[in-house]
C-alpha cells in the first residue's frame, strides 16, 4: 500500500511532464493576456522594403536606402554606401519560401544556451561568413554569399568562383585576388604559420595528398 501511496506522485510529475512537452510542441498558436503597455500601445505594422516583404516573397527589387547599426558610429570607418559592393547581397539565410523581408530593429540582447563557458558554437555559426551558403539547413541549393556565384565543369574537375563587384574589406579597402594569393602563398604554405597543413587542402581529401595550388 505503501508503494502504491509513493508511485502516485511520480505518476503524476511524469504525466504533467508529458503535458508540457506536448503542449510545446504543438503547431496550434497560443495567445496570452496582452500587457498594459500592449493595450496602451498596440504594435505597429512592419514597413517592408519597396518590392518585397511578407511571407514567402523575393528579395526587395531596389534597395534606396542603407543603414547600419549604431555601433559602427564614431568608428573612423568611411560611409556605409562607400563600403558596400556594387553587386551587394540581399540575406538568403533560409530558403526562399520561408522568407519574410521587412525592415529591422537594431539592439536587444542575444540569450543562447551553452555548456561552454567561454565559447558558444551558435554565435560562431551566426559571425562565420562563408565563400557559399546553402539556404536551410538541409543543403538543397548552395547560392553565393560572400561570392557572388560559382559554375562547376561537365566533370566537376573545374570550380570557378565569381567575386562580388567593389567587394571592400570592413576597413573600406578593396578586396582583390591578391588578397587571395596572400593567403595561400604567404600563409597557408607558410610552414611556420601553418605547421600542419589542412587535409581538406590536399588532393583527395588524405593527409599524403599534394597541397593546394593557386
Amino acid at each position: 500500500m505503501k508503494s502504491r501511496r509513493k508511485s502516485i506522485p511520480v505518476l503524476l510529475v511524469s504525466v504533467l511532464t508529458l503535458t508540457l512537452a506536448l503542449a510545446g510542441c504543438s503547431d496550434s498558436p497560443t495567445t496570452t493576456a496582452p500587457t498594459a503597455d500592449q493595450k496602451k500601445d498596440p504594435p505597429k505594422e512592419a514597413v517592408k522594403p519597396t518590392g518585397g516583404g511578407g511571407q514567402g516573397t523575393t528579395p526587395p527589387a531596389q534597395i534606396t536606402e542603407f543603414k547600419e547599426s549604431p555601433y559602427f558610429q564614431g568608428k573612423g570607418l568611411p560611409a556605409l554606401n562607400t563600403r558596400l559592393p556594387t553587386d551587394y547581397k540581399v540575406s538568403n539565410e533560409i530558403p526562399a519560401n520561408q522568407m519574410k523581408y521587412e525592415i529591422g530593429t537594431y539592439g536587444g540582447n542575444l540569450r543562447t544556451v551553452t555548456s561552454v563557458v567561454d565559447w558558444d558554437a551558435d554565435v560562431f555559426v551566426m559571425d562565420n561568413e562563408p565563400l557559399l551558403n546553402t539556404p536551410g539547413i538541409l543543403g538543397d541549393e548552395i547560392t553565393g554569399n560572400i561570392l557572388k556565384d560559382y559554375k562547376v565543369s561537365d566533370d566537376q574537375k573545374e570550380f570557378t568562383f565569381s567575386m562580388r563587384k567593389g567587394l571592400k574589406w570592413s576597413n573600406g579597402q578593396p578586396v582583390t585576388t591578391e588578397d587571395v594569393r596572400f593567403t595561400v602563398e604567404d600563409f597557408l604554405n607558410n610552414p611556420e604559420l601553418t605547421p600542419i597543413y589542412p587535409v581538406w587542402l590536399r588532393g583527395g581529401g588524405v593527409a599524403e595528398g599534394a597541397p593546394l595550388k593557386l
